[in-house]
């Protein structure tokens, strides 16, 4: 759970940091952050997803649940699995004629059936500005809820004009929404990738 406690948020959208749970070198061997659904719990809190009261409440639940529990974070690994090909594939497919993108790799149907399922357990209630959806009331709370705002986020990101923003680290895996002026952000971080591939420039000009 140290692990994922120390995880960066850095990707500009809850579900492109969701994606980026998965870590690892750019082109190499993956790196998990999430290993039980006690992760999972720690990871939506972190990114603010579901009150303190319903983490809680989950909390105790997966632990006298636990076969529940490991089901329903298969079922998030799953989406996360398929958000993240649907994201690589639409980077991937940037250029292509509208029609390309029916080959995209990933169960986009998958991904439709998370968020309605969201949307059923979904309550509208008002915000500072307008309405928004919220989930998981202590009334209701299933251990799939932590997926629920998950999913609601990734559909929203795929219909958004927010998703042509959409790049990649140049040393790493992780994924991130480039808001910079000119899109000229090439790290996932100046202080973890950028410095590393900085020094790693700096040190090969002083060989030659």
């Amino acid at each position: 759970m140290d692990k994922v406690s120390r995880i960066e948020l850095i990707g500009g959208h809850p579900a492109v940091d969701f994606v980026n749970t998965v870590g690892g070198l750019r082109g190499g061997a993956d790196d998990e952050n999430l290993f039980g659904y006690p992760d999972l719990l720690t990871w939506v809190a972190r990114a603010g997803l579901l009150d303190a009261d319903a983490i809680e409440a989950l909390r105790l639940r997966a632990a006298d649940e636990p076969r529940q529990a490991a089901r329903a974070f298969d079922r998030a690994l799953r989406f996360r699995a398929r958000l993240d090909a649907v994201l690589r594939a639409h980077l991937d497919s940037r250029g292509a004629r509208p029609g390309d993108l029916d080959d995209l790799p990933g169960d986009l149907d998958e991904l439709r059936r998370a968020y309605l399922d969201a949307l059923a357990h979904a309550h509208l209630q008002p915000q500072t500005a307008g309405y928004d959806w919220t989930f998981c009331r202590a009334t209701d709370t299933s251990l799939e809820s932590p997926l629920w705002p998950i999913a609601q986020y990734a559909v929203d990101l795929l219909r958004s004009g927010a998703l042509g923003r959409l790049a990649q680290c140049g040393h790493c895996r992780w994924l991130f929404l480039d808001t910079s002026r000119n899109r000229s952000r090439r790290w996932c971080s100046m202080g973890a990738c950028g410095s590393i591939m900085k020094m790693r420039r700096y040190r090969l000009a002083r060989q030659q």
